[in-house]
Order: structure tokens, then C-alpha cells, then sequence
């Protein structure tokens, strides 16, 4: 089967994190990825509205992870995730939220002063 041949390539990886959309049941009780569930997010597709859960698992065993060097560019966002899930969750919900209030700009709104 698929997902147990993925089980074991993974399980023999030096990847920290997995996330994917199967379920705790599916992934640690029948599949065996040796992982535990860090956190769980409901997830929406754009247009059709479709919602699905979206899970982050962390590996159990303590494996060597090297950082590697990353781009300036995406340096605070890849600091972002070396926090705990929840301090990203909340800082990447007060960010949607201080974009969505904020709205569009429009040309009333840039002749205000």
C-alpha cells in the first residue's frame, strides 16, 4: 500500500515536521509514521468554499536537524515557524486580521489625508 511505503521513507528521513490532510487515526495508528500531532487547522479551498482539516505532526524520534542558510527575503517568515504553533497561530491570525480590516485602498481613501 501507498501510504505505508511512504511511511517507512519518511520514517527514515531527517524531516522534523509532516503536514498533510490525513487524519491522527490514519497516520500514526495505521500507517505507523512515527510522528505526533502537534497541531490541527481547519482549511477552506478559495472558491469553492470546500473545507477540509489540515494537520502539522512533529517527529517523535530526536533526529539532527541543520537549519540551513535562508534568503533574507524570507528570513521573518521562517523565523515565524521556529516558534511554538501556538504563537504562529496567533500571530498569522493577527495578521489576516489586521489585513482584512484594513480593506482595499481606494482612490477616496488615498486623497484622504
Amino acid at each position: 500500500m501507498l501510504w505505508i511505503e511512504l511511511a517507512k521513507i519518511w520514517n527514515r528521513s531527517s524531516s522534523p515536521f509532516l503536514i498533510c490532510y490525513h487524519s491522527p487515526k490514519d497516520i500514526i495508528d495505521t500507517y505507523e509514521f512515527d510522528v505526533e500531532l502537534v497541531t490541527q487547522k481547519q482549511t477552506s479551498m478559495h472558491g469553492s468554499k470546500e473545507g477540509h482539516m489540515g494537520y502539522i505532526y512533529k517527529r517523535k524520534s530526536a533526529r539532527s536537524f541543520h537549519r540551513a542558510a535562508c534568503d533574507p527575503l524570507f528570513k521573518p517568515a521562517f523565523d515565524k515557524v521556529e516558534k511554538s504553533a501556538e504563537e504562529l497561530n496567533d500571530e498569522v491570525g493577527a495578521e489576516i486580521d489586521q489585513m482584512q480590516g484594513t480593506g482595499p485602498a481606494t482612490r477616496s481613501s488615498r486623497r484622504r489625508p
